[in-house]
């Protein structure tokens, strides 16, 4: 769905501010101290955060030193009642965006599509009109638009408020795309032209998940699973909710809230299109976001260098100066911490992936109702820290 939580407690913040000074746990250690600390660091997320986290699942994967970590800990839930498991899933939310990139990219190594073909050759004629309505012209928006958010369309999702008031009033409605793209057009204005500036928006998410389907003729999570091959990945807790059977039996999904609202019931459908919609471990975004960026998923490491290319505007430095800019590429952004250069996606709900060149790591991983920035950085630290040593 979002690509991060938007609304931030002012406790959270607090911990985040004061949290950064704090160092309680050292993170400059040996590799044979490396997976107890990084048990520390999980266990400090929660019980050091003064309840703004209720639980954390954490994985870490760096085949050069041997390391496949996952550990949690604290609640899958506010209410405290249940431990959080190793191999509990969640809703990932916009973290399914970089498989749906990723899935469209296959098609296009594929010659099946390319990203730069019009989106109006891929979606239904009542979706093209809806376009046309709301000031778009489908037919100069393109897929890499869609992929790295340059088309210039409305948020469905948090680009107006109609969306989730409607959701918090009738919770058990099962949305349609259609639905969803009426709204985008209907109850906010046009963000902009193509290729102008960045405008994150699920949108153009969902049009990509309607692509898919069409040129797959069948399901978005038949066309993610066929197209990424989960078997061969090793993706054995990943499914789109609500279209696919759980497929981790011992578990329910752990809760994920909006505000004090416990969202975990609230129907699928409102973010299945596309946006989000995947749950998944963090054992599965680990390895799939090592082998994504280690050129497993696609046929040709040009795929790749594809993905993580920069986004070109009409005026770079014009774009970039837009308070909302993010160094969003085709289903990844690429962030620095500590001087190195990483490529990340998180999701709403508190789910985030990342994948660091110079360690060949991936680390992610879930915060139940909290923010994991500051457990993230100082994996990351402990991680560089150690590859020092």
């Amino acid at each position: 769905m979002l690509r991060s939580r938007t609304y931030v407690s002012l406790l959270t913040m607090l911990v985040l501010i004061f949290g950064a000074c704090r160092n309680d746990v050292n993170t400059n250690v040996t590799r044979d101290q490396l997976e107890p600390t990084l048990q520390k660091l999980v266990n400090e997320s929660v019980y050091g955060s003064f309840d703004a986290v209720a639980g954390t699942s954490l994985a870490v994967y760096c085949p050069d030193i041997n390391l496949d970590w996952s550990g949690v800990s604290g609640y899958d839930s506010k209410d405290k009642t249940d431990a959080l498991g190793i191999r509990q899933p969640f809703r990932i939310a916009s973290v399914s965006k970089t498989f749906v990139a990723a899935s469209i990219l296959r098609l296009h190594e594929m010659d099946s599509l390319s990203v730069d073909d019009a989106i109006i050759d891929y979606i239904s004629r009542e979706h093209i009109e809806l376009l046309i309505k709301g000031g778009y012209n489908p037919s100069t928006i393109t897929i890499r638009n869609c992929l790295n958010h340059t088309a210039g369309l409305n948020d469905y999702a948090l680009g107006v408020r109609t969306f989730l008031e409607r959701v918090m009033a009738n919770p058990q409605k099962k949305w349609t795309r259609t639905e969803q793209l009426t709204i985008a057009v209907e109850a906010g204005q046009k963000k902009g032209e193509v290729d102008e500036k960045y405008n994150y928006s699920d949108t153009g998410y969902i049009l990509l998940g309607e692509t898919l389907e069409t040129i797959l003729d069948t399901t978005l999570a038949a066309s993610i699973d066929i197209l990424l091959d989960y078997d061969k990945l090793g993706l054995n807790s990943t499914w789109l909710e609500s279209a696919e059977p759980s497929k981790v039996d011992s578990f329910d999904i752990a809760h994920c809230y909006l505000g004090r609202n416990d969202a975990t019931e609230w129907d699928a459908s409102i973010d299945i299109y596309g946006g989000g919609g995947l749950v998944s471990t963090s054992q599965d975004l680990a390895q799939f976001m090592f082998r994504l960026m280690n050129d497993e998923v696609f046929l040709n490491n040009a795929t790749k260098d594809l993905m993580i290319s920069p986004t070109v505007f009409l005026d770079s430095d014009l774009a970039k100066a837009d308070e909302n800019y993010s160094d969003y590429r085709l289903g990844v952004m690429q962030i620095e911490v500590f001087g190195e250069k990483a490529y990340f996606h998180d999701g709403f709900w508190g789910s985030f992936m990342i994948y660091i060149p110079t360690l060949n790591c991936s680390i992610a991983g879930y915060t139940v109702d909290g923010s994991s920035t500051r457990l993230l950085k100082k994996v990351w630290l402990t991680m560089k820290n150690n590859r020092r040593t």
